[in-house]
């Protein structure tokens, strides 16, 4: 009904050919996704109140990871809307388009993001 009802953060997200159709795959956690899958590009409106429980779940995060020696571990934004729709306290609308997702993570996404967007602009 265009409500989100959960987030699966996958890291090392991307399209690789293979015959029939191409495939998109994650390395973390593994997984092969649907081509069809909706891919969220972290476009968010919140209420105010939002940056309440932001603001707790970054503190909970920074207390559990006070003594951590490993200095990549994130407070991702998915895993508190997630937290926050699992305990009732937000709801979350999906906007969906029929446009292809370009990703712009790594230093390897930059040629391709470059190639797509001189397309669009050609077009």
């Amino acid at each position: 009904e265009g409500r989100l009802l959960n987030l699966v953060e996958h890291h090392g997200v991307a399209r690789a050919p293979a015959a029939p159709a191409p495939e998109i795959t994650a390395a973390d956690p593994p997984a092969v996704l649907a081509g069809d899958a909706i891919a969220s590009m972290n476009l968010w409106a919140f209420p105010p109140d939002a940056f309440d429980w932001l603001d707790e779940g970054f503190a909970r995060f920074l207390a559990a990871h006070a003594h951590d020696r490993d200095q990549t571990a994130e407070y991702l934004l998915p895993a508190a809307v997630t937290e926050n729709i699992e305990s009732g306290t937000l709801t979350v609308d999906v906007v969906t388009t029929d446009e292809t997702w370009v990703g712009v993570t790594n230093p390897a996404d930059l040629h391709t993001a470059r190639s797509v967007i001189a397309a669009l602009r050609r077009s």
